[in-house]
């Protein structure tokens, strides 16, 4: 404290004053940094807890009846549900990957109309959910999506020419890095983010340290198979904003709004039906199967 002491000008109680000061300022500043340190700590290594709230199920048993089959992927697992096809054909498949707070067994009743049209289901299960093993990250995501279509294709009564990518709020930016991954014919985001990073912003978060950003719209930006976007105009927790702004960045775009919220809008299967038919007739349910 030698400094402080001959800026004190005799004074000794200036000097006890001004060194009891400069100690608490120090001990502020001190609890200041280490406060935001242990934020900044917990923001960033804790992030994966809020990207992927993993819900607290396992896979029931019973899940596995009846035409539902679990398939091996890199880092995860997923429920193939093949539709009916005549003489040993090959028809289109689409590749689900859900959202949040989700499992993919969850889903197992909801692609009936799709199944009976002829159009094979795989339900892409993430790492660490539903008894998956791994954590979930960007990059294990990826590498269970581009897995299952490497698994689908091979499937003798897949035609690797029509599969579909298909994914539901997060599952979007799953989607969406399978179709740039991978040739897709087709791919379908339904309440998706343009980007994790501007829906973080939007949310009055920071985004500087934000180590999965599924960036969709600069990845929609760069294909030129058409894309299907569903997304509901109530929906609260990704803006009706951000299927505009896929819908402007997609080449070959077809935007289907529903008054419903995030996780309320009804199967729009004969829509996606309809968009095959018209966009990419090749992929429908409706084409020639093709023979093996």
């Amino acid at each position: 404290m030698r400094l402080i002491a001959t800026d004190c000008r005799g004074s000794t109680s200036r000097c006890v004053i001004a060194s009891a000061t400069l100690k608490i300022f120090f001990a502020l500043a001190g609890l200041l940094l280490g406060v935001g340190l242990l934020a900044f700590l917990l923001l960033y290594f804790g992030q994966n807890r809020l990207i992927y709230p993993i819900p607290d199920v396992d896979l029931p048993t019973d899940a596995l009846s009846g035409s539902v089959t679990k398939i091996d992927l890199e880092s995860s697992y997923g429920l193939l549900m093949p539709a009916v096809l005549k003489n040993g054909d090959r028809g289109p498949l689409i590749i689900f990957t859900h959202g949040n707070r989700e499992a993919a067994f969850q889903w197992l009743d909801e692609f009936e109309a799709l199944q009976d049209n002829g159009i094979s289901i795989l339900l892409v299960e993430y790492p660490g959910y539903a008894g998956a093993p791994g954590m979930p990250s960007l990059q294990s995501v990826k590498q269970a999506v581009v897995s299952a279509y490497d698994v689908a294709r091979e499937l003798p009564y897949v035609d690797a020419s029509r599969i579909v990518a298909y994914g539901r709020s997060v599952g979007g930016g799953a989607a969406a890095l399978l179709a740039e991954s991978r040739p897709v014919a087709a791919l379908c985001l339904e309440s998706t983010f343009s980007s994790l990073e501007k829906l973080v912003s939007e949310n009055g978060a920071p985004t500087h340290f934000l180590k999965d950003r599924y960036d969709n719209k600069s990845i929609v930006e760069n294909l030129s198979m058409p894309v299907f976007i569903y997304h509901g105009t109530e929906d609260t927790i990704i803006p009706l904003s951000h299927a505009h702004a896929l819908s402007s960045a997609a080449a070959d775009a077809t935007l289907l709004t529903e008054k419903c919220g995030h996780s309320d809008c009804p199967r729009p299967w004969q829509a996606l039906q309809d968009f095959l038919d018209s966009k990419a007739p090749a992929v429908s349910a409706s084409a020639p199967a093709q023979q093996p």
